[in-house]
């Protein structure tokens, strides 16, 4: 079971409305998600704190790219110059993060519809992104909690503490990070890239220490 002053700890810049709903939704349905020790619950825990931060405020992808960075990260405006200029941050004008997400995600990752780039972009406290990510774990949180959630629930959902952290739960479940041996491995499911493994582990024994 967690407790608020764990949460807080841990979670520094966050309101208490904000922790109280993280522990007690946890707590509600940790079992559910097959969270069954000490050392899943810390190494959880661990891998959200270098997702988030200090700040359990959901947070969706952050599209304000400069017209440079769009053409170096997404396949499609290095196809499209022209684009990366009109929709971008350059020349005195802000990034349309709308127009970014559905051209950049658009016809990728599951999405079909004209506005599910934006829809469906990055959210959640272990990043979700795309319809087809978004589909497969509304069904496993539909499944666990059983009742009916669908896609598009699950992005507005993303705005709230409790959809953010029931999506992180949904992906430890499904992609059975319970099974993790060490910190290592849980960080290798999350993100098998990342150059974050010794600042999760980090994460993971001062979190086991409180």
């Amino acid at each position: 079971m967690l407790t608020y002053d764990k949460i807080q700890h841990i979670f520094k810049h966050s309101s208490v409305d904000e922790v109280e709903i993280f522990v007690d939704t946890f707590n509600k349905h940790s079992k559910k998600f097959n969270f069954t020790s000490k050392f899943q619950v810390n190494a959880f825990l661990a891998q959200l704190k270098e997702e988030v931060g200090v700040s359990l405020t959901p947070k969706r992808e952050n599209l304000n790219y400069s017209c440079k960075a769009l053409r170096a990260i997404f396949g499609y405006y290095k196809r499209n110059p022209k684009s990366s200029r009109r929709d971008g941050r350059c020349r005195g004008h802000r990034a349309n993060q709308r127009k970014i997400a559905n051209k950049a995600y658009g016809g990728r990752l599951g999405n079909k519809k004209p506005n599910d780039g934006w829809t469906f972009r990055g959210a959640g406290y272990i990043q979700l992104t795309g319809r087809a990510n978004y589909k497969h774990t509304a069904k496993v949180m539909s499944t666990v909690l059983k009742k009916n959630i669908t896609p598009t629930d699950l992005s507005n959902d993303m705005n709230t503490v409790e959809g953010a952290l029931l999506s992180a739960m949904a992906f430890y479940y499904s992609h059975k990070m319970y099974a993790a041996k060490n910190v290592d491995e849980m960080t290798k499911i999350v993100n098998k890239r990342t150059h974050s493994y010794k600042a999760r582990k980090r994460h993971y024994f001062y979190i086991a220490s409180l």
